[in-house]
């Protein structure tokens, strides 16, 4: 009797979602915000970990014009910038675990896709040192025997700009997805047994 009662009480958190999605959901984002950005910090503050990285692949490349250009170049304006990332995207690992936890349709889901996309928002901005990357690199290329300077603060500036637009428009997108989904979310709840059991 005790195992049914437990498998009722299974069935019915299923109804409002997924612990698989929602560890899918949290590992991605892990992935993404927190190592991704982690190892380009560590790659760029020590360059010869490249070699190391790349050989974990099994590809053999002689990396030492990479190098010698990452060495002689100041890159510490943009290691404070994935430094942020990867310092900022920590929080998003358990945001986006709740995010892909529940299930569309329920109110849970959407005030997680809210608060995700808010805060991404404020994420790319402190990303961003507020607005301020004049100390990210400039590089200086000769193209066609003219001299061409490229401002990589400008550059990046503008993604993370096009980068917050995009998040905002995420929050209208939820909702809709959540007007869509509801009524068949609704729909699964109907089970009085199953509801009993959850909110005992």
């Amino acid at each position: 009797m005790n195992d049914v009662s437990k498998a009722q009480e299974f069935k019915a958190v299923c109804v409002y979602g997924s612990v698989i999605k929602g560890i899918i959901a949290a590992l991605l984002a892990l992935l993404i915000s927190v190592i991704i950005p982690k190892m380009l910090a560590d790659m760029l503050t020590e360059p010869t970990s490249i070699r190391s990285f790349v050989a974990l692949f099994g590809v053999e490349v002689d990396l030492t014009s990479v190098e010698d250009f990452l060495t002689r170049s100041d890159m510490g304006g943009l290691i404070g910038v994935f430094n942020r990332a990867w310092i900022t995207g920590i929080l998003l690992v358990p945001l986006c675990f709740f995010k892909g936890f529940y299930r569309k349709g329920n109110y849970g889901r959407l005030f997680f896709s809210i608060i995700v996309a808010v805060y991404g928002v404020i994420r790319y901005i402190i990303i961003m040192n507020y607005g301020d990357l004049s100390d990210l690199m400039t590089l200086m290329l000769t193209l066609n025997g003219q001299s061409v300077t490229l401002n990589i603060g400008m550059m990046f500036t503008g993604a993370l700009i096009v980068a917050i637009i995009l998040r905002l428009l995420k929050i209208p997108k939820e909702y809709g997805s959540y007007k869509d989904e509801r009524e068949d979310f609704i729909e699964s709840k109907r089970d009085k047994e199953r509801m009993q059991i959850f909110f005992e």
